[in-house]
């Protein structure tokens, strides 16, 4: 019988502060205890090491890592995910929230032969609503509010935050790296899904339980500081589907670029859940 645990709940932090305790607050929190946490800290500037040693120091299941620089967050998701031995492999961001019943769901849901989410309640997008995203042929993803929905659903894309890869799936499809750091911030997520998507592998989320992340960046404003912020995504975008696909399949995510705007300022945002029909998995 393994001694690995079930989960390794992993992230990577960047001057988090408090809001890697609130985070840890959270994750010790929970139902289960059938898990470990590991930490890469990417050589933060203010007292985040300190805060996570003084608090969590002596908690034998959590793994501290400090980088000598800021990798990046591919890098140093990347690096805290090498150390870990768990089945399945939880990454989320430096400030996310669980509900305490978070990992027993997942217990009940995650299965080795498909690569999982679970829907978020992200600030960003809505305080109030569960959500989950769904790529559009453009390249950029969609929100789509699933608060009476049960069960799970498959999907096509995987986010950063919130995405559980078996082991299995790690070693065999991925070859021991989920996030290319060779991409622009932001095509991560992107790349992975669409590397999980040409091996073939389903991609499931839970809509039983829900992450929470309250970041409350005003990303969707019309404000000019956010269409840098598009232009971003837009670049990130046409280069994790160039590095994957022919011309005629990532050009069309270059038109997405002047569609987004028009789909978040004048359609609904996030999606209602009355329209999950409309949308082609």
């Amino acid at each position: 019988m393994s001694d690995s645990p079930m989960f390794s709940i992993v992230t990577v932090t960047w001057n988090a502060g408090d809001e890697i305790l609130r985070s840890l607050d959270s994750i010790y929190a929970q139902t289960v205890d059938d898990f470990e946490v590991v930490i890469a800290d990417n050589d933060s500037d203010d007292d985040t090491v300190t805060l996570i040693r003084d608090a969590y120091g002596d908690e034998p299941t959590l793994t501290l890592l400090e980088n000598d620089r800021n990798l990046g967050f591919s890098a140093g998701i990347n690096r805290a995910i090498k150390r870990t031995e768990g089945d399945y492999i939880c990454c989320y961001n430096q400030d996310t929230l669980f509900p305490s019943d978070y990992l027993a769901e997942l217990e009940k849901k995650v299965t080795q032969d498909a690569a999982w989410t679970t829907a978020r309640v992200n600030y960003r997008v809505s305080e109030t609503h569960q959500c989950i995203r769904f790529r559009t042929k453009y390249g950029y993803s969609i929100p789509y509010v699933v608060d009476s929905r049960s069960g799970c659903v498959e999907t096509n894309f995987i986010p950063g935050d919130g995405a559980i890869i078996p082991r299995a799936i790690y070693n065999d499809v991925l070859k021991n790296m989920v996030f290319d750091p060779t991409l622009p911030a932001r095509g991560e997520d992107v790349d992975l899904g669409l590397r999980l998507q040409e091996a073939d592998i389903t991609i499931k989320a839970i809509l039983d339980t829900y992450s929470i992340h309250p970041d409350k960046l005003d990303l969707y404003e019309t404000r000019i500081v956010n269409f840098d912020d598009f232009l971003m995504n837009l670049y990130s975008n046409v280069v994790a589907y160039q590095r994957r696909n022919s011309a005629s399949e990532w050009l069309p995510v270059l038109l997405g670029g002047f569609l987004l705007p028009f789909e978040v300022y004048f359609d609904q945002f996030p999606r209602p859940e009355k329209r999950l029909s409309e949308v082609k998995r």
